[in-house]
């Protein structure tokens, strides 16, 4: 195989590496060839030096107790050996996530290491952006790259503490003349009940949860839930308290509300509100509502709980409220996206949003934001400069959704349909049927004339 061929067949990756230097974060990215015949991966001592420079001597020889003394033997294809220092272990990102690699820090140049056909690396060294002081103006902010260099600007918007609408104490108002009730605690499975203490102790310590130890009106059950990672979710069970809430009905925007604003956009940005509802702080009146029963004693929530009625519509205006101006962010729910036509326009809509959430008090998941992509998913819409499409997503749902038993079952199947009407031709004509068996005055008779809307009506994408 000649050079050229073997060159286009090479695979390549770039880890991220952030290090202190004085005062200033850096970031040295870091570009590996992949050789999966390899069984170790090698470092140069001069691309070490230039990585670490205060790891070296004035002698350019690694500092003494910074490598792990390794005896390992180190040999290049046709056995050609690889003298070696010792071993280290770098901290990086890569496509969002943490990882650690370890290399031996090898005594040959990267040059030979190269004529070898070993390795093929570069490191590029330079400084990450600083953080974004609150004064300093929309417009002279500097461009954002990519996500990393985003969390190096508003750090405080995504660390690991749970966000909170710093202008807002949410009071939940009750019918009075709904009679409280009390539940005694669910019967927990005894291989779960520690998992369930060690949780109300973290969420005690995050301040999510307080323990109740005086007489309350309402008393709540629980729904636990164990995650793919086996902590648990604890989740309230508000069926009976949502009877007595009083909602407010913040409307929410719909689909023909922001497609004009999307429409023609080029650039699009995610921002991931993390732990949703969580944001909302509750007054103590009303936390002494979301009280809840377990095998340990009784909790009550101090932020809004998921599951309440009232909490769609006082989260949704939150964040109305939040980004309002903003002519480039939408937000609905806990996802907020950020669009332009041109990149310069989409840094300062960015940089905009960003300082909305900042002084607002929210927290953003980090590996939920997407920066720059060319489309973006937007509540069951992909969005684009090609124009709108259904997410395919949504169409299968359509297409897979069994024949309603129920009323209610065909109000959720045509609140599905009339939400991607944009794209189904004669929506009006091909729905007659359904609409007409949805009337209360109708008995409710599913039969064949109304089967098969998924499989003969043709979605647009």
């Amino acid at each position: 195989m000649g050079n050229d061929d073997q060159r286009k067949n090479e695979a390549y990756t770039t880890i991220r590496i952030q290090k202190k230097s004085g005062k200033k974060r850096i970031n040295i990215d870091l570009r590996l060839k992949i050789d999966t015949g390899a069984q170790s991966d090698i470092l140069p001592v001069n691309l070490y030096k230039k990585m670490f420079p205060e790891h070296m001597t004035e002698g350019d020889k690694v500092k003494e107790g910074i490598l792990t003394p390794s005896d390992v033997i180190l040999t290049a294809y046709r056995g050609t050996r690889i003298p070696q220092l010792g071993k280290t272990t770098i901290t990086g990102t890569h496509k969002g996530k943490t990882i650690k690699c370890s290399f031996y820090v090898t005594i040959l140049g990267l040059n030979t290491c190269k004529k070898l056909n070993i390795v093929s690396i570069n490191a590029e060294v330079k400084a990450a952006p600083s953080r974004i002081d609150r004064d300093m103006p929309i417009k002279d902010r500097p461009p954002i790259t990519n996500k990393e260099e985003l969390i190096s600007m508003y750090p405080e918007c995504f660390d690991d503490t749970v966000g909170c609408f710093v202008k807002c104490r949410y009071h939940i108002t009750v019918d009075p003349n709904i009679k409280p009730i009390v539940h005694p605690p669910r019967r927990v499975p005894l291989e779960l009940k520690e998992k369930l203490e060690t949780e109300l102790d973290r969420m005690e310590k995050k301040e999510i949860f307080t323990k109740v130890t005086r007489p309350t009106d309402w008393v709540n059950s629980i729904v636990i839930k164990e995650k793919p990672n086996g902590t648990l979710r604890i989740c309230l069970d508000p069926r009976d308290l949502n009877k007595a809430l009083k909602r407010e009905y913040h409307p929410i925007p719909t689909l023909e509300e922001i497609t004009p604003s999307l429409a023609g956009s080029k650039l699009f940005s995610k921002l991931d509100a993390s732990k949703g509802y969580w944001n909302i702080k509750i007054d103590k009146e009303s936390s002494m509502l979301t009280t809840f029963n377990t095998p340990f004693g009784r909790y009550r929530f101090n932020r809004l709980p998921f599951g309440l009625k009232v909490s769609q519509d006082v989260f949704q205006r939150q964040i109305d409220e939040t980004y309002q101006g903003c002519k480039g962010a939408i937000g609905i729910a806990d996802d907020i996206q950020v669009h332009s036509k041109d990149e310069t326009t989409h840094d300062f809509n960015l940089h905009e949003a960003m300082e909305k959430t900042r002084q607002a008090g929210i927290k953003l998941n980090a590996d939920k934001c997407i920066i720059k992509a060319k489309e973006c998913k937007f509540f069951g819409i992909i969005y684009s400069a090609g124009g709108v499409k259904p997410d395919p997503a949504k169409v299968e749902a359509i297409r897979d959704i069994k024949d309603p038993k129920d009323r209610k079952e065909l109000r959720s199947f045509l609140g599905l349909i009339h939400y991607m009407g944009a794209f189904i031709p004669k929506l009006a004509d091909h729905t007659a049927n359904l609409r007409e068996l949805n009337k209360d005055d109708v008995e409710f008779d599913w039969c064949a004339l109304h089967t098969g809307f998924q499989n003969n009506q043709k979605i647009h994408q």
